[in-house]
């Protein structure tokens, strides 16, 4: 999904790469600082060697398999440990998951204050603006919000068939229909993109229009706009697909210790 968005200096800096099809995420400076905030403070500190095991797509992390292969210790002795891995992946991904929670809340923030600025930009093209090139604003946002969608959900359904290529094991008859579909996918995610780029030229050539009527100040607002919700799109689905992951991992990793496990000192619930 490299032509997702357009490349400028401001958003090289704020890429993020999805297995599905390369660099999906430019964002403005505004955003890198908020991104900042949780996207390191998550992956650093206490856990960080887990970062790895926070994106990928297996709800049973790998240490619990290391844990069973313990050396020169007696089975009560490796049940023990064992216990107490799982307990501790438990806890961090309670953490990883109020990371993500708070993170949500203040883009739901970053949210609701694009939206205000798009609706001045409207206010202020109806103001100043002739009909049709309210219109034509009108149309690029639609089609801004349909096409970004339609992007997010082939990529999201593309990573999922490549996982399960990666996880298949004897079941090497399920491997050639899951070729064909992923084939199909990427065919598709080919033609929204050329969508994508089409959608980006109408809107340059907007600017030009709208630069006629428009102060350089206000035509940057509506620049600003335009980028910032495409870029808000992905950001939501990239934080809903995490949580989602931390969601099913914790799930499974509570199940896996089976029903009146306590927490060991020092592990202790939090709220979140």
């Amino acid at each position: 999904m490299g032509g997702l968005f357009p490349h400028s200096g401001e958003a090289e800096a704020g890429r993020e790469t999805w297995r599905g099809g390369g660099n999906i995420l430019a964002l403005g400076t505004d955003m890198l600082q908020r991104h900042s905030r949780w996207g390191s403070s998550a992956t650093q500190g206490p856990g960080s060697d887990f970062s790895s095991y926070y994106s990928t797509s297996s709800a049973e992390p790998q240490l619990l398999s290391q844990a069973r292969a313990l050396p020169g210790r007696a089975e009560e002795d490796g049940d023990d440990e064992l216990s107490y891995q799982k307990q501790k992946l438990v806890e961090r991904v309670r953490r990883r998951l109020s990371v993500l929670r708070e993170a949500q809340r203040g883009l739901q923030e970053d949210v609701r204050a694009n939206t205000r600025l798009g609706e001045e930009v409207e206010a202020l093209l109806l103001a100043v603006c002739r009909p049709g090139e309210v219109d034509r604003f009108r149309r690029v946002i639609g089609d801004l919000d349909n096409v970004v969608s339609l992007l997010l959900s082939l990529s999201s359904r593309l990573l999922r068939v490549e996982t399960a290529l990666e996880g298949l094991g004897a079941e090497e008859h399920l491997r050639l229909p899951l070729l064909e579909k992923k084939k199909q996918l990427l065919g598709q995610l080919t033609e929204a993109q050329e969508l994508k780029e089409h959608v980006d030229g109408r809107q340059r050539a907007l600017c030009r229009v709208l630069g006629r009527c428009l102060t350089p100040e206000q035509l940057h607002d509506y620049s600003h706009f335009l980028r910032m919700k495409a870029a808000l799109l992905v950001e939501q689905r990239q934080l809903e697909d995490r949580i989602r992951l931390c969601e099913e991992q914790h799930q499974a990793l509570r199940e896996s210790m089976g029903p009146g496990t306590s927490m060991p000192m020092g592990l202790g619930y939090h709220h979140y």
